[in-house]
C-alpha cells in the first residue's frame, strides 16, 4: 500500500484462487493504491460486508470486483477501520463442485 496506515497482505496457492486484504487501521478515510504483483490485471471479487439476513443459506457473498485503473497499481478508498477482502480468481482449470 502506498500509505503506512492501510495495512495489506496476500496469501495464495499457485492454481488456486488468491486473498488479498487490505485493512485502513486509523479513525480517518483512506485513499491508496495498492501494488498487486503477480494479480495485476486478473478478474477478481471483493467480499460483500452489506448486511445480512442471518438466516440466509449462504453467509458469504462476493461482488464483482470494479474496473482496473489505467496505471500498474489498483486503487482503494477505505473508511475509518474498514477491512477489504478481495478475492483474486485464478485462471487455471476451476475444481467442480460437488
Amino acid at each position: 500500500s502506498t500509505r503506512p496506515a492501510a495495512l495489506s497482505f496476500s496469501r495464495h496457492t499457485e492454481g488456486h484462487d488468491a486473498l488479498v486484504i487490505i485493512a485502513n487501521a486509523t479513525g480517518e478515510r483512506v485513499s491508496t493504491s495498492v501494488d498487486l504483483g503477480p494479480f495485476r490485471r486478473q478478474r477478481f471479487v471483493t467480499l460483500d460486508t452489506s448486511p445480512r439476513d442471518a438466516t440466509a443459506a449462504d453467509p458469504v457473498r462476493w461482488r464483482p470486483g470494479t474496473d482496473w485503473a489505467s496505471g500498474s497499481d489498483y486503487p482503494v478508498n477505505l473508511d475509518p477501520h474498514e477491512l477489504l477482502v478481495m478475492r483474486v480468481l485464478s485462471q487455471g482449470p476451476r475444481p467442480a463442485r460437488v
